[in-house]
């Protein structure tokens, strides 16, 4: 997941003397970044090329377990979507233990297709 600097790790409740900061964050991820934090040009990159490695190197069925910070990154790279738009972030549903698949097929080059975004595991 993206290093949240001096806020990771904190609940919600401690952090209210930030909520200006936060919000400006949630707001637009790709233009404030949160005190001593990764910058979201500097995670994406960082997924980008991770998901680049995976995907050359994969010869067989694959689970990765990650957080929706990466899945929603990784979806921009699939779908070429623009990473920085922040509505990307605050109108793509991706909920805890849910399932998004993508099926990778290589053939003369690497395509990758998105099967299903965010389905839950358990029906609340």
């Amino acid at each position: 997941e993206m290093d949240f600097g001096d806020f990771d790790g904190m609940p919600f409740d401690l952090l209210t003397e930030h909520w200006k900061k936060l919000d400006a964050f949630w707001q637009s991820p790709a233009h404030h970044s949160l005190p001593n934090a990764e910058s979201l040009s500097t995670f994406s990159q960082r997924v980008s090329r991770a998901w680049s490695q995976i995907i050359n190197d994969v010869n067989d069925n694959l689970l990765i377990v990650t957080h929706g910070g990466v899945i929603r990154i990784i979806l921009a790279h699939v779908l070429g979507v623009d990473w920085r738009n922040p509505q990307w972030y605050s109108t793509l549903a991706i909920g805890n233990a849910s399932v998004t698949h993508i099926t990778i097929t290589i053939d003369d080059q690497i395509y990758a297709s998105v099967r299903s975004i965010g389905v839950p595991l358990v029906e609340d």
